[in-house]
């Protein structure tokens, strides 16, 4: 059965749409913001902790919530690893979420495509590479 909405109504719901796609894309943008800052973070700490790690990583495999192929686990063995390594590089009173999400090691949902991301673009820039060969078979996966 279909409803039918009137001239007001529709052009309320019209309204309405178009605000809450407005609300949407901010809180993406947000999102993707606070991601890139993560991930700058932790590019800092491994340029200093590790030199060259951005070649050492197969972007390709790169899964943030493997403890095995996340950036940490693809650099020390395992995430659990990674995080020993580093952690006293941080602020002393982190736990390992907090160091975790402060440098981009990892996200609570939904957070984990905005940081994927933005290790990926890193990833783009600094080996001056396009995403489609950085990530090869997976992108027709």
């Amino acid at each position: 059965m279909e409803m039918e909405i009137s001239d007001g109504a529709g052009d309320a719901l019209a309204v309405a749409v178009e605000e809450a796609a407005l609300v949407v894309r901010e809180l993406s943008w947000h999102r993707i913001t606070v991601a890139a800052q993560a991930v700058s973070r932790g590019a800092a700490l491994l340029d200093a902790k590790r030199p060259g790690w951005v070649s050492e990583i197969q972007w390709s495999a790169l899964e943030l919530e493997d403890p095995l192929y996340c950036i940490l686990g693809q650099l020390y063995g395992d995430y659990v690893d990674g995080f020993s390594a580093l952690r006293n590089s941080g602020p002393a009173d982190l736990t390992e979420s907090q160091f975790a999400q402060l440098y981009g090691f990892s996200a609570a949902p939904p957070w984990e495509t905005e940081l994927e991301a933005a290790w990926l673009a890193l990833a783009v820039k600094r080996l001056g590479v396009p995403l489609d060969q950085l990530l090869g078979s997976r992108l027709q996966d």
